[in-house]
């Protein structure tokens, strides 16, 4: 089969269980003063992913994310996929992005200025450290607990 039209697919779009690939077009165009910027796919069980950037030659270069792929060769240690990018200032950049997983597709894909990634990333962590605080605290007073139970008896 040949397709030749991308369809646009509007806000976070999922294909439930598949084992096909599916291929996305896109343009950004910088309109800020800000270089540097991070693609993130906010679903960490996409088993592999491509990226391939056009770059000023009319040269795709290309990088990957496998979902077994160690925390150490990722472009971030963040816990979803995420891709540095570099668009320049009032500048566009043209790219592909190819998704592949024998489980469940989702597509929540967004872009966030590196400045601001850590704010992002503070910001959906901060529950988790809430609840294992939370969790640890009930930890250790159940381990208070029981020692001062047995320490009266």
């Amino acid at each position: 089969m040949s397709i030749t039209k991308f369809l646009p697919v509007e806000h976070s779009k999922s294909f439930g269980y598949t084992q096909s690939a599916f291929w996305i077009k896109f343009t950004i165009r910088n309109k800020t003063t800000e270089p540097l910027w991070q693609l993130l796919v906010d679903f960490p069980h996409l088993d592999f992913i491509e990226l391939h950037i056009k770059n000023s030659e009319s040269e795709f270069q290309s990088t990957y994310y496998e979902r077994s792929l160690p925390f150490a060769q990722r472009d971030l240690f963040y816990r979803n996929p995420t891709f540095n990018l570099s668009v320049l200032p009032q500048q566009a950049l043209e790219g592909f992005i190819r998704i592949e997983s024998e489980s469940s597709v989702v597509l929540p894909i967004y872009l966030i200025a590196k400045s601001n990634f850590v704010a992002y990333s503070i910001g959906h962590y901060f529950p988790f450290g809430i609840y294992y605080g939370i969790m640890i605290g009930l930890v250790l007073y159940n381990m208070l607990y029981r020692d001062w139970e047995t320490d009266r008896k």
